[in-house]
């Protein structure tokens, strides 16, 4: 897989694939890259839509954006397709923590163009974050006031993203 490239090749048809499924490919980086220490071999994670599966070639919608990819490209996707959770959000809803509980007030794991629009989130723990992004796909977060952390010690966000693709966070 190369910069620009809308497609890759695979080694065997993909069972279950069809046009409208989200797919992750990833892949290692090449030389010059210090990704390693945060995402072990598989650095690269690009996340898209497909378009098209025709014998052993996936198309999808939005071409590799990186040109430092080498070593074997690996192309992910989830078997069924309902279990994706698309066009869905929250809207207007305000959060403060209380205790010392765990977690993040905004998690879109493997989502599909979903969206959170004009909230409000206060404080957070060590280690958490306010808004999580991993495995999703073209997130809105807009018009949201996300502030306080309790500890800035460790790992603490107001937007973590990991291996997400296609963000638009505008006016917050």
């Amino acid at each position: 897989a190369t910069r620009g490239s809308s497609s890759v090749v695979v080694a065997s048809s993909p069972t279950g694939l069809s046009a409208g499924m989200l797919v992750f490919i990833s892949a290692t980086l090449g030389a010059g890259s210090d990704l390693f220490y945060l995402y072990g071999t598989d650095q690269f994670t690009h996340i898209a839509r497909c378009t098209d599966v025709s014998g052993t070639t996936v198309t999808f919608d939005r071409p590799i954006n990186a040109s430092y990819i080498s070593g074997t490209t690996q192309l992910g996707y989830r078997t069924t397709a309902n279990v994706t959770v698309r066009k869905s959000g929250v809207r207007n809803i305000s959060f403060t923590k209380s205790g010392s509980g765990d977690g993040w007030y905004f998690t879109f794991e493997g989502s599909d163009e979903c969206w959170a629009v004009n909230c409000k989130t206060y404080d957070v723990n060590s280690g958490q974050s306010h808004v999580r992004l991993y495995g999703s796909y073209r997130t809105e977060i807009r018009h949201c006031d996300m502030s306080h952390m309790s500890d800035l010690t460790t790992s603490t966000y107001i937007l973590f993203g990991d291996k997400s693709s296609a963000w638009l966070v505008v006016d917050n």
